[in-house]
């Protein structure tokens, strides 16, 4: 369905990214576009998962070299799934990903202690990932789940009557 939807569109090299649904009706394709996809599917998961190299196949195909099929043919397969770790409002005291990286986790940070986080408003928000390997995906999610709780972060914040307050996290949500 996907190569027949690039074909129509007059694809014939390159990058083509599909997002597709099962209905009642079929497969349905709800999107295509000429890029990777988004997230941490090409940078991580799908690495993990199957120990492709997606980004430089594309950055090859960009500069006119034909394809490099093993940077896109699965060389095993197993599960990864990333979950996030929500930061509250404040300022981060804290991140102690110790534990869980004692444990298997890949944890990513795009914050840092002394940074302040605001309310969390959209998907650029979202500044503490934990990544895992497993043999299924349903056992890599689990996986991640179990560590992302083990990560703690602590901030802070000024009350309006001037008090400082700070407290440990240990939620996590995906």
């Amino acid at each position: 369905l996907v190569l027949e939807a690039g074909r129509i569109l007059g694809m014939t090299t390159g990058i083509f990214k599909a997002d597709i649904m099962w209905t009642t009706k079929g497969l349905k394709i709800l999107e295509t576009t000429a890029r990777l996809s988004g997230g941490f599917d090409s940078q991580l998961t799908s690495p993990l998962a199957h120990g492709v190299d997606y980004i430089t196949g594309a950055i090859l195909l960009a500069l006119g070299e034909a394809p490099h099929w093993e940077y896109f043919i699965p060389k095993w397969h197993r599960g990864a799934a990333v979950v996030t770790k929500f930061i509250p409002e404040g300022t981060v005291t804290n991140i102690d990903t110790t534990q869980a990286e004692k444990e298997g986790a890949i944890v990513l940070k795009t914050i840092k202690v002394g940074e302040r986080q605001g309310q969390l408003k959209n998907c650029a928000d979202r500044h503490i990932f934990v990544a895992t390997i497993a043999r299924t995906g349903i056992d890599a999610w689990n996986k991640a789940v179990e560590l992302a709780q083990k990560v703690v972060i602590e901030c802070s914040w000024i009350l309006k009557q001037g008090c400082p307050v700070s407290w440990t996290l240990f939620y996590w949500c995906s």
